[in-house]
């Protein structure tokens, strides 16, 4: 119910992750994004965001999202785009697909297809250390 901004995330690393509850992919990776949600839910450096597309092609309602979470345990911070106007900004056309802002509010990184929680703390550490990954 609330609006939320990349605004709100000023000076942190922000890991964004853009999924969908159809899609296998993303729901094997959704524990290693609650890990690394519970590990930086209280930093000042990082935070950890996600973003669905209710009622978008293939995607159910919020009432079935919201479902979807608590049935899995999960807690992670999840953003209800219901335009569509974040997918269409950030050219989302495969899931999941993640990006990293830095500090600046830069995108800093994109991340297509389905990571490790390694991979995710990797890409994090390079972009708080501004050094770009490969």
């Amino acid at each position: 119910g609330e609006t939320v901004s990349l605004s709100d995330f000023e000076g942190k690393v922000v890991y964004v992750n853009f999924w969908a509850t159809w899609c296998t992919i993303c729901v094997d990776e959704l524990d290693a994004i609650q890990a690394l949600y519970d590990k930086y839910k209280d930093s000042d450096d990082v935070a950890v965001i996600t973003l669905v597309y209710p009622d978008s092609p293939k995607e159910t309602d919020m009432e079935g999202i919201q479902a979807f979470l608590k049935e899995r345990n999960l807690t992670f911070p999840v953003l209800f785009d219901t335009s569509g106007e974040a997918f269409m900004n950030y050219g989302i056309s495969a899931f999941p697909t993640s990006f990293l802002i830095d500090r600046d509010q830069s995108i800093y990184g994109q991340l297509s297809g389905g990571v490790s929680l390694e991979t995710m703390e990797d890409v994090i550490r390079q972009t708080k250390e501004g050094v770009r990954y490969k």
